[in-house]
Formats: C-alpha cells, structure tokens, sequence
C-alpha cells in the first residue's frame, strides 16, 4: 500500500476537499463490491480504497503523507554523487558496428570512468 500514491487510489488531485474525497470515495466503494467478484480483486482494492480514505479523510494523517510526498519529491531531484551507484561519471564514446556483408548490427559503446577504467556493454 505505500507504494501507491493515496491520492492516484482515490482518482482525486492533491488539493482536493474534503468534500471531493468523500464523493469519490463513495463512488469507487459502489464500484468495487466484493460479492460481485469472484476473483478477489475488489476486495483487495476495497481494503486499499478504505486505508487510502482513512488517511486522506483525517486532515492530520493528510497533512504528515503530504509531507511525506514532499519529502519523497525532494529526494528524487537530489543529484547523486560520485559515492553513489548511479553517479557514475565519465565519458562516453560510440561507434557504429558493422556486420556480415556491410550490414549495421548495432551500436558499440564504451564507457571511460575519471579513473581510467572502461566499461563495455
């Protein structure tokens, strides 16, 4: 469940009212009853809809997963360093393959780190 935006569960936008989250609530709720599925897939999304309402309904438990959200956001954007696994840096140097009788059969790359060593895909 917290892999899932609240607010995406709810097909309602962020700044929604209360109002708003109640009526898309009731609406999702009508749709998704348990008795006329027999896969068990409503009831699933049913136990996510009402965590989902419970939260964004409260108006503190709203504003703490917001604030989460925003958090969430600010982390993503942050650039990663050279520390990081995905800050590799380096340059990058590409040449065309050629294949039996002249025919192109994909894109060589190589990849030189700031230290000297090459990766090759």
């Amino acid at each position: 469940m917290q892999d899932r935006n609240l607010y995406k569960v709810l097909h309602v936008d962020p700044a929604a009212e209360v109002d708003v989250i109640d009526a898309a609530y009731k609406t999702l709720a009508r749709r998704l009853d348990p008795e006329t599925d027999a896969s068990g897939l409503h009831a699933y999304r049913l136990q996510e809809l009402n965590q989902a309402y419970a939260i964004l309904r409260d108006p503190a438990q709203r504003a703490s997963y917001d604030q989460s959200l925003a958090a969430e956001a600010a982390n993503r954007r942050r650039p990663m360093g050279p520390g990081h696994a995905g800050g590799i840096t380096g340059r990058i140097e590409g040449r065309d393959a050629e294949g039996l009788r002249g025919m192109r059969i994909g894109r060589l790359l190589r990849v030189v780190l700031p230290d000297g060593r090459e990766l090759k895909s």
